[in-house]
């Protein structure tokens, strides 16, 4: 996943604070580093277009070479690309062009990115990329990960959740971390409005059961080939309570499935993945499922007293 990352670029200090995390990413497999930028001008006439694009063309170059050129003095590898047109579009065709692992980039920068209004860049590429998308806020430490690095993974009970397990468990093994696996149980009137056809009549103390059994489960299966795990069942609203446990932990990053180009993963009801990420103060790995079996049993119920 390392050995190819792109990093969105637009010429802003706040956009580069995705570069450390880049950077220490890359280290852990000897990665190169692909830095992209978009010329997106605004014109009234083509004429027009074509100077505003002249104008800003060797201003970008320059600061694209000046980035690369820091990472080559650091040992990495790192090659730029500047292309005129819409940034979601830009920087999916080069990721497509680059057969990259992993595109980490910022969620404030010049572009719109600041705290997920509707339409901004990096919504729009998580829609329109079937590759991992690491978002980093602008809170993050330069000098991530911190020691003894851990990773939260949000687990409902479904399959879709469950395509978060093995990149996290890749990225937790190149930072040297531990996973928390986190279930989140919802208050029950909020259940049973939500999720009577799934879970029928199942009361508190019941759904707490069968969320504590799944999650030791997942555990238990990972421990297998990666010990370094934990998990627990949390009862509160999901995304507030996984960014109090991420919080809690000093985790390095949270790590979700996404659905994918018909947008972000509803874990519960409601848009619990953006939620996350709109109030997570670390990393967070927006991953594409390989799979997604609609309709399925939750494993949460099919593994209850296994």
């Amino acid at each position: 996943m390392f050995e190819r990352i792109l990093v969105p670029l637009d010429g802003s200090a706040l956009a580069e604070k995705a570069l450390p995390i880049a950077e220490a990413l890359a280290r852990t497999a000897g990665g190169r580093l692909i830095l992209v930028q978009a010329l997106h001008v605004w014109a009234s006439t083509p004429h027009e277009a074509l100077e505003r694009e002249l104008e800003a063309r060797p201003l970008a170059e320059a600061d694209l070479r000046a980035v690369a050129r820091q990472f080559e003095l650091a040992g990495l590898v790192a090659s730029t690309y500047l292309a005129l047109g819409e940034p979601a579009a830009v920087i999916e065709k080069e990721a497509e062009d680059q057969d990259v692992g992993l595109i980490v980039m910022s969620t404030r920068g010049r572009g719109g990115l600041a705290r997920w209004a509707l339409g901004s860049i990096a919504e729009r590429v998580l829609h329109v990329s079937g590759r991992p998308v690491l978002l980093v806020p602008a809170e993050t430490s330069a000098n991530w990960p911190a020691p003894s690095p851990t990773i939260v993974v949000p687990l409902d009970g479904s399959h879709l959740a469950e395509e978060a397990l093995e990149p996290a468990v890749t990225l937790a093994q190149a930072i040297g971390g531990r996973l928390s696996l986190a279930y989140v149980v919802e208050p029950p009137p909020l259940m049973a409005y939500q999720l009577p056809a799934m879970y029928g009549s199942l009361d508190r103390e019941s759904w707490v059961r069968e969320s504590n059994a799944y999650v030791a489960g997942v555990a238990k299966h990972l421990s297998a080939t990666f010990p370094e795990v934990e998990a627990q069942s949390l009862m509160g609203y999901a995304a507030p309570t996984i960014v109090e446990h991420a919080q809690a932990r000093h985790a390095a990053a949270i790590v979700m499935a996404s659905h994918g180009r018909t947008g972000l993963a509803r874990m519960v009801v409601g848009s619990v993945a953006m939620g996350t990420i709109q109030r997570a103060s670390m990393p967070v790995l927006v991953v594409r499922p390989n799979s997604f079996a609609r309709g399925a049993q939750p494993p949460a119920l099919a593994t209850a007293g296994a």
